[in-house]
């Protein structure tokens, strides 16, 4: 299940983050002059990320009836909001040389109607992806869109039983009450600080059921892709489009939340006239046409993009071996299609962070028009950088496991090729990540980061299918008794990188850190899914960490 199955909750409204960009460049990390030199947009943010005005606009429920109305569900005109308790959500960058995976950390939503009913839950770290650049003609960043999917967890609801008055709400209750999926879209934000909406942008999102071992960051389904013609160093014109089959209900549910352009950020949508989605046939039979799809403003922020649309009996034989594509009138072309094979790859974490010593599961699936495929060749190559010393990988199918050494296709001829592990009988692998030490290869920068490819078949442009990018730190020597001298080299890059934490604590300051040493240190040993953890960058080494903490806890000795 994800938030295109039934119930579904459908918001849309403003949201809020504040980046800090000081420690966007690598530069930025030799000194306080550079850093004040080169602070970019943001250099007061503080990472903040808020929901703002946020209203649910409709709800779909299991009899198949859109409710946009308040008479019609309780729901509608209610909230989504971030709870900010105590603390406000957390958006940070893996890393100053990967920052397109920007990750939310600590986030709470509260989803409540208008009669006060609802529930409270957790968001689940998730990471950004579908990051489309062409979203608008108005560059970075307000002409760019993106997407984060997710569980919601630990659901408190206002009510230990139902009924509610909601049928929705009565519907999540009974489908999936400790557990939901859910996925927004963020779009047109202001990046200009002379704005009065600057650290402002749009949002549309749905939630759905979900189910106990499935993939939270990725709908078990099948994906449509630009189809339009691109020219060489350009943006797509259209951005990804995930889709199911209902095959139960005989629907066609396709997300089109980040993939129709704009004419401006949050503005009206391109007219490219009918849009329809069709049903490729063998030649030389004409397409199956199924059905067209409504995609102006004003209906994109009641649906989020989520659209159905009805199957006869010969479309859903067809649909379930055949791909689907969409087509647009004006001009007369396909902009969106899925691949020919109907083969799409879902990840459990493509963003992380890693110390020596360290392993981390990735489990990966690989669907064929919706189903598990079994036996499928997935490659695994290294895209950066050069070298793989510091991360290894093993494939793990049906508990046999099997070394796998990242090599780059990019490398000059001898080197190693490329990996292929297959899929299971269930179509899914697991790949075991173990950290080293890199060997300080970056200097200014702890660590380093690596960028794998994931390909299925073999390596080529159109066979790639995702990427995981991990952070690796390097070891630090521990230190017996630790005093300033030994850790002002780590807490003052914080406060030349991070202005915004100067009024609480300049971290340059001995007298000022050891006055707050108790809160420094409650700080740092939060959960790292708290709002409140430090860093709040979250890239500190477990080494670096614990010689900190050790001074912190000793007394913070001069």
């Amino acid at each position: 299940m994800s938030y295109l199955d039934l119930p579904r909750i459908h918001f849309a409204g403003l949201y809020r983050t504040d980046p800090s960009t000081v420690n966007n460049a690598r530069a930025n990390y030799a000194s306080a002059a550079a850093a004040a030199a080169n602070p970019a947009w943001n250099a007061g943010g503080r990472h903040h990320f808020q929901f703002a005005n946020c209203r649910i606009r409709s709800t779909f429920t299991q009899a198949g009836a859109l409710a946009t109305a308040r008479a019609q569900d309780s729901l509608i005109t209610g909230q989504v909001v971030t709870t900010d308790s105590p603390r406000a959500a957390r958006l940070v960058d893996l890393d100053p040389e990967h920052q397109t995976g920007s990750q939310i950390w600590g986030m709470e939503l509260r989803i409540e109607g208008a009669t006060g009913e609802g529930f409270t839950a957790t968001f689940d770290t998730a990471t950004l992806q579908q990051l489309w650049f062409g979203r608008t003609p108005d560059g970075f960043p307000k002409g760019l869109g993106g997407v984060y999917q997710s569980a919601l967890t630990n659901l408190r609801w206002s009510s230990a039983t139902a009924p509610f008055q909601s049928i929705a709400l009565n519907e999540f209750f009974i489908k999936s009450g400790t557990r939901a999926s859910i996925k927004f879209v963020l779009y047109a934000y202001d990046g200009n600080p002379a704005s009065p909406t600057f650290t402002q942008g749009s949002i549309v999102g749905t939630i759905g059921p979900a189910a106990a071992g499935e993939l939270s960051a990725s709908v078990a389904g099948r994906k449509l892709r630009n189809a339009a013609s691109v020219v060489a160093g350009q943006p797509p014109p259209f951005g990804d489009a995930p889709f199911i089959v209902d095959t139960a209900r005989k629907r066609l549910i396709i997300d089109l939340g980040n993939a129709m352009p704009e004419q401006s950020p949050a503005g009206p949508r391109v007219n490219v006239g009918t849009l329809e989605a069709q049903i490729e046939m063998p030649a030389p039979a004409a397409p199956l046409r199924i059905g067209a799809i409504t995609y102006d403003k004003a209906h994109y922020e009641t649906t989020a993009g989520i659209e159905e649309l009805p199957l006869t009996q010969q479309q859903l034989t067809e649909i379930v071996r055949r791909p689907v594509r969409l087509r647009a009138s004006s001009p007369a072309r396909i902009i969106l299609g899925e691949r020919a094979d109907g083969l799409h790859m879902g990840v459990s974490e493509t963003v992380f962070r890693m110390n020596p010593g360290e392993t981390r599961d990735v489990v990966v699936e690989v669907r064929q028009r919706g189903a598990p495929k079994n036996n499928q060749p997935i490659v695994v190559a290294l895209l950066s950088p050069a070298s793989s010393t510091g991360l290894s990988l093993t494939g793990i199918v049906n508990a046999s496991s099997t070394p796998m050494p990242l090599a780059s296709p990019m490398t000059a001829a001898g080197t190693p090729a490329p990996s292929t592990i297959r899929t299971s009988p269930g179509g899914a692998v697991i790949l075991r990540f173990t950290a080293s030490a890199p060997g300080n290869p970056r200097g200014l920068l702890d660590g380093q980061v690596y960028k794998i490819a994931l390909f299925v078949d073999s390596v080529s442009t159109p066979n790639l299918m995702d990427q995981i990018v991990v952070r690796v730190f390097d070891t630090h020597a521990m230190v017996a008794s630790p005093r300033w001298a030994d850790v002002a080299g780590i807490f003052t890059p914080y406060h030349t990188l991070y202005p915004s934490m100067r009024p609480l604590v300049p971290l340059n300051d001995q007298a000022r850190v050891t006055a707050m040493a108790a809160l420094v240190a409650a700080s740092m040993q939060r959960p790292e899914t708290d709002p409140g953890y430090m860093p709040v960058s979250r890239d500190l080494s477990r080494d670096k960490k614990a010689l900190l903490l050790r001074w912190l806890n000793n007394g913070a000795p001069p």
